[in-house]
């Protein structure tokens, strides 16, 4: 019960580590500090038990902080703003990266998805082009490409399961309700349809068609193919009328 508690503890301190200035080095960081941290949460993401027990937000939280770090400018090779030599900074960059990787591996896959689906959509919101231009503007781009390389590590490895999208470990209903929170943003809706196989089939007409400057471009991305892959996981295991079912559950219709 404490494992989501000192997740965001240990995030607190990630975050911490890149705001610890001096009045001679305003713009350093705790290299003691961000090592601690980070390591902390990889040994909670690689062992099964405690992973499990990390929620959404949670994790949300962990993954947020792990593409904000990783576009910190101080942390580039090219910077010495932060007092970090060269080989420093790429090490941090690196450790980085991999815990963003193993919280999308180490948490439940259903979970996962779930989060990189509505962060997706936040850094999408984000990048409205109806707002002014800026340096967020263009981090959130940036955030929006990572979460999609993450999404494709994620579908990918639970492609790579004896029996994909099983209800058995993945819990489909969550997904589909936070892809119509989405699609509802990208305004497009489900549509009835005699069979769920043209219903889901639906969801991918629905946003194939997009401009390249679309900034809802990558949620929509995402969700054709979220919706690709679990209906041809569905079909070959001869399990529509189960997915028929999570749809009528979750009141998608």
């Amino acid at each position: 019960r404490k494992v989501p508690e000192c997740v965001e503890i240990l995030t607190r301190v990630l975050e911490f580590g890149f705001q610890c200035g001096t009045p001679v080095h305003p713009q350093a960081l705790s290299v003691p500090l961000l090592s601690v941290s980070i390591a902390g949460l990889m040994a909670i993401f690689l062992d099964a038990q405690l992973a499990s027990q990390v929620s959404e937000k949670t994790l949300s939280l962990v993954i947020h902080r792990g593409t904000v770090s990783l576009l910190d400018r101080r942390l580039s090779a090219a910077s010495d703003s932060s007092g970090l030599d060269a080989s420093t900074c790429k090490k941090m960059v690196k450790a980085i990266n991999k815990l963003a990787i193993q919280a999308s591996y180490g948490a439940k896959r259903h979970i996962s998805i779930q989060t990189l689906i509505s962060l997706q959509m936040k850094y999408c919101l984000s990048s409205d082009p109806s707002t002014p231009s800026d340096e967020n503007t263009s981090s959130a781009h940036r955030m929006s490409r990572i979460i999609t390389k993450l999404f494709s590590r994620v579908i990918k490895a639970e492609e790579n399961e004896m029996t994909p999208f099983s209800s058995s470990h993945f819990d489909l209903g969550p997904v589909l309700k936070a892809m119509d929170k989405v699609l509802i943003r990208c305004q497009a809706q489900w549509t009835s349809a005699s069979t769920i196989t043209s219903a889901v089939t639906s969801i991918g007409s629905a946003l194939d068609s997009y401009s390249p400057d679309d900034y809802m471009g990558p949620c929509k991305e995402m969700m054709n193919s979220f919706a690709k892959h679990i209906l041809k996981s569905k079909t070959s295991q001869g399990k529509i009328d189960e997915l028929r079912k999570i749809f009528d559950e979750v009141g998608l219709h």
